[in-house]
């Protein structure tokens, strides 16, 4: 064990000691033992640091023996990371697991009473314990309406779904000569195709559950402040995530094209919060597209569903209007408050955002119509949004799922199109 080099870090394969913690970054630390026996930590350029008894170190630094060490906000005693070490050394020399997660004997103890005291801190852990067991009767309640409506929906015809072919199938290359357009200010967001349209009982309840959810949490997390850098830390944690996890395409024209819609629309907004906005085109087939803090992944399993530059640009407008309307702020705001109760924070936490998935529906469409906003001053066709959730909702699960995160895709298209006529007169029909 001594003058051997052990590496910490978030990633488990990266590293011969791995913490699972949002704080701690890919690669974050290394630690070893010197001759004399002394445990030596390095910080590997880390997001969030390494602090010893509240101090950042700077270099190389001895760990003493009743010292509080934090690896980004995950705290450790020396005795929790020799004992890692010493199980990482016992699994290598028996050729068993090479990894080890770094159990922390602070995580669940000093943490709580580091902040028992704070105000902030105990309304929002009252608050949460709260809302999870509401969102438990909820659940409960959401799946006994939904057995009730299939025992009503046996007896019912369904109707046919008309057939939307899409004529639009060439580039859009052609370059605005006159002054680059914005998006309009005077512009109204009418959610009644949302709040009102003829959802069933179950959809009711987590629609209202999730209105009162949010302004409660709101106003508990009120004195927590989140900045635009700290949303653009969060997005550089996951890049360094998603970088480990998956494969970018670094060139061609799909992501080419990628970045001159994104460019074009970033152009288009009207009062920009000031992201530096990224694309990245992952090389996998997961139908997906993800957004944080500028960074926008676009999967390649979402590429290939899109027939059009327009349908692109609604997509990548769409993310865009997720970081200029500020929807990561909450979640940021819970992460905050709970990250020093280490494991037991980081519990609560996943708890609450399993049971609470689908209460961001709104937020959804409201992301849809200002990525509308952003489109129509483009040589891009908004209607070619409507066509994709159209054609999109054929293929769609229509029994109403309590953990289902966004809106069913004939909802956002009948949501848009009331958008395109109410604010341009633009009828998609």
């Amino acid at each position: 064990m001594n003058g051997d080099i052990y590496h910490i870090g978030r990633n488990q394969k990266s590293n011969q000691i791995f913490i699972s913690d949002i704080s701690v970054s890919s690669i974050h630390a290394q630690v070893l033992i010197d001759e004399d026996k002394n445990l030596i930590i390095i910080d590997l350029s880390s997001k969030n640091g390494i602090y010893i008894n509240n101090e950042k170190i700077s270099g190389p630094t001895k760990i003493n023996k009743n010292d509080v060490v934090s690896i980004g906000t995950y705290k450790c005693s020396k005795n929790d990371i020799i004992n890692a070490i010493k199980k990482y050394d016992f699994n290598n020399k028996n050729q068993e697991t090479q990894n080890v997660h770094l159990k922390s004997s602070l995580s669940t103890n000093n943490n709580f009473r580091i902040l028992s005291n704070t105000k902030i801190t105990k309304k929002f852990f009252i608050g949460f314990l709260a809302s999870i067991l509401l969102l438990v009767i909820v659940f409960f309640l959401v799946k006994f309406l939904n057995d009730q409506i299939f025992l009503k929906d046996k007896f019912t015809v369904s109707e046919t779904e008309e057939t939307i072919n899409d004529s639009e199938n060439k580039l859009i290359t052609e370059k605005k000569k006159k002054p680059l357009k914005k998006q309009k200010s005077n512009i109204s967001y009418d959610y009644s195709c949302f709040d009102n349209r003829d959802k069933d009982e179950s959809e009711e309840v987590i629609s209202v559950i999730g209105e009162i959810t949010r302004e409660i949490q709101n106003d508990l997390l009120a004195d927590v402040e989140i900045s635009l850098k700290d949303e653009q830390d969060f997005g550089d944690e996951i890049l360094e995530s998603f970088s480990d996890d998956y494969d970018f395409i670094n060139s061609g024209k799909d992501l080419k094209k990628l970045k001159s819609i994104k460019n074009d629309l970033v152009s288009r907004i009207l009062k920009p919060r000031g992201f530096s906005y990224k694309i990245f085109l992952v090389d996998d087939t997961v139908k997906n597209v993800f957004t944080a803090g500028g960074n926008i992944y676009f999967f390649k399993g979402m590429y290939s569903q899109l027939k059009n530059d327009s349908e692109i640009a609604a997509i990548i407008a769409h993310e865009i209007s997720h970081n200029e309307l500020s929807h990561m702020t909450l979640k940021l705001k819970k992460i905050k408050s709970v990250s020093e109760y280490g494991f037991f924070g980081n519990l609560i936490f996943s708890l609450e955002s399993f049971f609470t998935e689908s209460f961001d529906q709104k937020q959804e469409i409201e992301a849809d119509l200002f990525g509308m906003d952003l489109v129509y001053p483009t040589a891009y066709k908004n209607c070619s949004a409507v066509d994709f959730w159209s054609r999109n909702s054929k293929d769609e699960n229509k029994t109403y799922d309590f953990f289902r995160s966004h809106p069913f895709s004939n909802n956002r298209a009948d949501c848009i199109s009331n958008h395109l006529i109410t604010n341009y007169n633009i009828n998609c029909n």
